[in-house]
């Protein structure tokens, strides 16, 4: 059997890591075009400090919990350490000034990032649920207009989506990338009622933590993030090509 992944970003990187657990008589190779694997994640050092040209902070809840078993698999566990909560303060430049993420529904409210949020949030209970979205492709920009309006979904949503993925919020599909909220809006048209109703799955068990880990939100490594892409490339060995150019499926 061989399996072939396309792309060495860190979704590629663990699917062939775990396949090859799976796997271990298989042939795997995760085909990379550009000269490094990573994506978007690149951390560099400069005058003793770690920059982060992809994402900085890693969360580590819900499904974040398989996260950190990788990191326990890979040991990297020693060179994890806890965000402190002034670390995960984020900040939009909007209107000539930078303006706070609220990081609670009272600062939600209260922010000027938020106006409208009231407006928004009876449009999205009054979205009726729709039933063909898993025959078309539906982009984020114009699944969070259609649930919250343009105004909150420029000012807010927009700036966080593109912060994380650096992707065409137009292009972006919200199937591929929030599929819960997908199935939130066949279930109960409302995102709102669907979160309400929703009943978060329970996880397997973690591997042992530092007690500074067991209670973590949002976690990152002493050298950045890409030491998780660099050990699992070592790991995957000539799996991994990089500088690949597919031409065809066949």
């Amino acid at each position: 059997m061989h399996i072939v992944i396309l792309g060495a970003g860190i979704s590629g990187l663990a699917t062939g890591y775990y396949l090859k657990q799976k796997y271990p008589q298989g042939q795997i190779s995760i085909v990379e075009q550009a000269s490094r694997p990573g994506g978007q994640i690149r951390s560099l050092s400069l005058d003793g400090f770690v920059i982060e040209q992809g994402p900085a902070l890693l969360p580590c809840f819900g499904k974040g919990n398989a996260l950190l078993g990788l990191l326990g698999e890979l040991d990297l566990l020693s060179q994890t350490f806890a965000v402190t909560p002034s670390a995960q303060n984020f900040y939009f430049f909007q209107d000539h000034r930078l303006h706070q993420v609220p990081q609670s529904l009272w600062g939600l409210l209260r922010s000027p990032l938020s106006s409208g949020i009231l407006a928004a949030v009876v449009r999205d209970l009054l979205t009726d649920p729709i039933l063909h979205w898993n025959l078309t492709e539906e982009s984020i920009s114009s699944f969070c207009i259609r649930h919250f309006g343009r105004r909150l979904s420029d000012r807010l949503i927009e700036p966080l989506i593109d912060g994380i993925w650096m992707g065409n919020f137009e292009k972006l599909s919200i199937q591929a990338l929030f599929p819960l909220l997908a199935e939130f809006d066949v279930t109960h048209g409302s995102l709102i009622k669907g979160w309400l109703k929703h009943r978060p799955p329970v996880y397997g068990p973690l591997p042992p933590l530092p007690k500074s880990l067991s209670e973590a939100r949002f976690i990152t490594l002493k050298h950045g993030t890409q030491t998780i892409i660099d050990a699992l490339a070592a790991t995957l060995g000539p799996s991994l090509r990089c500088e690949s150019t597919v031409n065809k499926l066949i």
